[in-house]
């Protein structure tokens, strides 16, 4: 069977499907990760050592309670200066909320998995 090619009827066909190029996924910088339930885990000891209530910690720092709730279970990050405002609220230096957080070396670098994870 011969099949010939018609250009007056081209115009008729189905324009052919391109494939769409892939594009990479790049990790999102703000997903939260171990480390920020640990510093969240951390925050809500000092809270309750102080018997300061969710809700309380929140008014001091304008945030709703299910904010620290989320902030506490590390479910979404806390930016440095929302983390300022916790240490003040709490009367501790911001340091005691990053507890004994592994601080890798310089010549471990990427290969750390929490530097990879970050």
């Amino acid at each position: 069977m011969d099949v010939c090619f018609d250009p007056q009827l081209a115009h008729t066909l189905p324009a052919p499907r391109m494939k769409r190029p892939r594009i990479a996924q790049a990790v999102p910088l703000n997903r939260a990760n171990n480390i920020d339930e640990l510093v969240g885990n951390l925050i809500r000891i000092q809270r309750m050592a102080l018997g300061m209530t969710a809700e309380e910690l929140g008014a001091l720092i304008g945030a709703s309670l299910s904010q620290i709730d989320r902030y506490e279970r590390g479910v979404i990050r806390i930016s440095v200066s929302r983390l300022y405002q916790i240490a003040v609220a709490l009367g501790q230096p911001v340091e005691s909320l990053f507890g004994n957080v592994p601080v890798p070396h310089h010549s471990q670098g990427p290969s750390d998995p929490l530097v990879r994870e970050i």
